[in-house]
């Protein structure tokens, strides 16, 4: 039993669950579950999901803390089945009231989880300002993060979260009810930008000023991650089209702020593109995007409907 379990205060404070998607990083492994199992918030259940690592060190961290703390279980998949169904996988697993994810080469400060918790008023998502680690040049930089608060209109924070797209708030403190819809999120290029839109929109997302959490980089640069790793291009077209018709079909905003939302968010899409692609002109790239992605998920659906 660890420290604190089984106390009066322990028992009525809400269990949190910690997500932890890992894969060959056994070092990592270790420093994140040292630092979640060192959290002031002590109600916690840790779920540890390798993917299928090849490095046999992983299981050996793995089952070395799951021993120490009946707060940890860990799960070896048996075969890789890739970073979101990995991410899925742990959310699936959870029990608690919240959830959060946490990354195999991220750092957090043991207030983490209390301090979001007590910032959670009426369960809206919660994330902190965060600095980022590049490990291999000993260098810390700081990010920006758009200030959001359910107190101001959904409108603003919308407008706010288009200033500063950070996807790294999906790392922050979720009301676990709030998430059901990301088991069923196919994998897309900015999927953690709409999963911050789809939170704005519903529960509401509030951040705050402490930095609490570190972003790791185990390399000398930040690598560019895109779904498909051979062609190393975005496809903007999912993206778009998924923050679009929420936009237009969400109940958070009357009809003529879903119009200024959208005309908002067509300025920023074509911001993105120019800044990846470097052209002068955004629209005809995210016109054949789009295109392609329409006669790709839904000419075949009809012609089967016939």
């Amino acid at each position: 039993m660890s420290i604190g379990e089984g106390s009066p205060e322990h028992a009525h404070r809400p269990l949190v669950s910690v997500g932890i998607p890992t894969f060959n990083r056994p070092e990592g492994l270790r420093r994140t579950l040292c630092q979640i199992l060192a959290q002031t918030h002590r109600n916690l259940e840790v779920i540890v999901s390798d993917n299928a690592s090849t490095n046999p060190e992983v299981e050996l961290v793995g089952m070395e803390f799951a021993a120490k703390d009946g707060r940890v279980r860990y799960i070896r998949q048996p075969a890789n089945i890739g970073a979101m169904p990995n991410f899925k996988y742990v959310l699936q697993s959870a029990t608690g009231d919240y959830f959060m994810w946490a990354a195999d080469d991220d750092e957090w400060s043991p207030l983490f989880i209390e301090k979001c918790l007590s910032a959670s008023a009426q369960g809206e998502t919660v994330a902190c300002k965060f600095d980022t680690l590049f490990r291999v040049a000993d260098r810390r930089e700081s990010n920006p993060v758009p200030t959001l608060n359910p107190a101001c209109s959904a409108l603003a924070n919308v407008k706010e979260f288009l200033q500063c797209m950070q996807p790294s708030l999906i790392y922050g403190l979720h009301k676990r009810a709030s998430l059901e819809y990301f088991n069923k999120l196919p994998t897309f290029d900015f999927v953690d930008c709409y999963f911050v839109f789809r939170q704005i929109l519903g529960p509401g997302v509030k951040t705050i000023p402490d930095v609490l959490y570190t972003a790791g980089v185990d390399a000398v640069s930040y690598e560019i991650k895109y779904v498909d790793a051979h062609a190393k291009k975005f496809d903007y077209a999912p993206f778009y089209l998924r923050t679009a018709a929420l936009m237009l079909l969400t109940r958070s905003l009357p009809l003529r702020e879903r119009l200024e939302a959208l005309k908002a968010f067509n300025q920023t899409i074509y911001g993105l593109i120019r800044h990846h692609e470097n052209c002068g002109d955004p629209r005809p790239l995210l016109v054949r995007q789009v295109w392609r992605f329409w006669r790709r998920a839904l000419v075949p659906r009809w012609f089967m409907s016939l």
